[in-house]
């Protein structure tokens, strides 16, 4: 049986799931509500000097996650840039050094030891398939099978 209730995430201090509370209720608590994790995420369909069209594995799966559990929307702003580089909203959030996508800035609500921390900004961010262990601790979706 499922543990984690949907809608619900950890709570780090109980070890249990703690309350998202309702969308109204998210959107009545002014700054706050404000403050999401940032997703940027690579459009398909884009060539190079290897051909084309492509699409990002990674982000593939990430964007099957989001189709799988619709709610994380809720909790995300998500941006689509396109594949060259450099890509200049992700570089003012993490720096230029980490422009590989997907990444997920972390709003810094939710602590997670696993982050990495941008040497040029201090933001603490995820990429790739590191992402999908802090939704499903964050936010109690489901965890890929090993």
């Amino acid at each position: 049986a499922c543990r984690h209730r949907a809608g619900r995430r950890p709570d780090p201090e109980e070890g249990q799931p703690a309350d998202l509370g309702s969308s109204s209720d998210r959107g009545n608590r002014g700054a706050e509500a404000l403050m999401a994790d940032r997703l940027y995420l690579l459009n398909a369909d884009w060539f190079d000097d290897q051909g084309g069209p492509w699409f990002c594995p990674p982000g593939a799966r990430i964007e099957g996650v989001l189709g799988l559990y619709p709610r994380l929307r809720e909790h995300l702003t998500v941006t689509h840039l396109d594949h060259p580089r450099p890509r200049p909203a992700v570089i003012a959030e993490v720096g230029e050094a980490n422009q590989s996508c997907p990444l997920l800035v972390l709003d810094g609500e939710f602590d997670w030891p696993d982050a990495q921390v941008s040497e040029e900004t201090g933001a603490r961010f995820l990429q790739d398939d590191a992402i999908l262990p802090y939704w499903a601790a964050r936010y109690g979706i489901g965890r890929p099978h090993p």
